[in-house]
This record gives structure tokens, C-alpha cells and sequence, in this order.
């Protein structure tokens, strides 16, 4: 029994929804569903305005991606700087070990009062890259010698001075 009554409750729903879409369409029809149409006009209205939209996904992902790309660009501009200031101070550091190294091949040619000798060094302090003008003066303020790299670009000038030594004793 308990099998046929749940068949028949069964079948009373079936009959319950199908007269249900009947008198639903039979008011569609004599139009007293207007309100209801209206409301799904309007839902349509609003769904084609909210795809006219971004979604709220795909916002923060643009936002995401702009905010990616600047802090990519800042951190390469910092790396920059950073590798020039590096090179800078390297350059520094080079051209003031020439600087010394040539001081000492010129120290005892200045001290003895070889200029010609002491000109040579200056010679070859101006055949190092990056390296414009080189002078020698001696300790009383001469200039011994001053040798000019004529294909040297102009452009923003590193002085390096160096006391030139003999035992102890500045010669130049």
C-alpha cells in the first residue's frame, strides 16, 4: 500500500505542475503577466549593462598587472643607478692606482732632475682608456710635463691628484 500511495502522490504533483503552467500560460496570453515580464526585462537590462562592465576579477587583475609592471620598472631604474654609482667609484679607484703607479715610476727621474724621463710616465698615463690629461708638477709647483688624449669626447671631468715620493720626501 505504502508503494501506491506514493505512486499517487507522485502523479498529483505532476498533475498540480502541468495545471499550474497551463493557467500560467493562459495569463500570459490574456496579458496579466505584464509585471513579471517587466521585471525580467529588467533583469536582462541590468545584465547586459553589468557585461558591458568589467568583471570585478578581471579589475583586479589589470590593477595587479599596472602595479607589477611599475614596480618592475622602479626596481630596474634603482638597478641602474646603483651599477652606474658602482661604476663610478670602480672608475675612481682605477684611475687613482694609474695615478700611483706612475707617481713611482716618475719619482726618481724628478727627483734627480730628469724631466725627459719623467715625461715618459706622463706619456703612458695618457694612453690608458678614459684618461684626457695628465700632468706632472714638481714640488715647486712646475709643470714638468702635460700630455693631452687628442680623440678624448668631452664630458665630465674626475681630478686626481697624487703626491709623487722619494724616501719619504714629496719631489712633485
Amino acid at each position: 500500500m505504502k508503494v501506491n500511495e506514493t505512486l499517487r502522490g507522485a502523479n498529483v504533483n505532476e498533475r498540480l505542475i502541468r495545471r499550474r503552467s497551463e493557467l500560467l500560460g493562459r495569463l500570459c496570453e490574456n496579458g496579466h503577466v505584464m509585471g513579471l515580464y517587466s521585471g525580467q526585462m529588467d533583469k536582462s537590462q541590468s545584465t547586459h549593462q553589468a557585461s558591458s562592465h568589467a568583471p570585478f576579477q578581471a579589475r583586479i587583475a589589470s590593477v595587479a598587472l599596472v602595479t607589477t609592471v611599475a614596480v618592475l620598472l622602479a626596481a630596474c631604474a634603482t638597478f641602474m643607478l646603483q651599477q652606474w654609482a658602482v661604476s663610478l667609484q670602480e672608475s675612481r679607484a682605477t684611475t687613482a692606482s694609474m695615478n700611483s703607479v706612475v707617481a713611482r715610476i716618475a719619482a726618481p727621474a724628478l727627483a734627480s732632475g730628469d724631466e725627459a724621463a719623467a715625461a715618459k710616465a706622463v706619456d703612458a698615463m695618457v694612453g690608458a682608456p678614459g684618461v684626457r690629461v695628465a700632468s706632472l708638477i714638481d714640488a715647486e709647483g712646475r709643470v714638468i710635463a702635460t700630455r693631452k688624449d687628442s680623440a678624448a669626447a668631452p664630458g665630465a671631468e674626475h681630478v686626481v691628484r697624487t703626491p709623487v715620493m722619494v724616501e719619504g720626501r714629496t719631489v712633485g
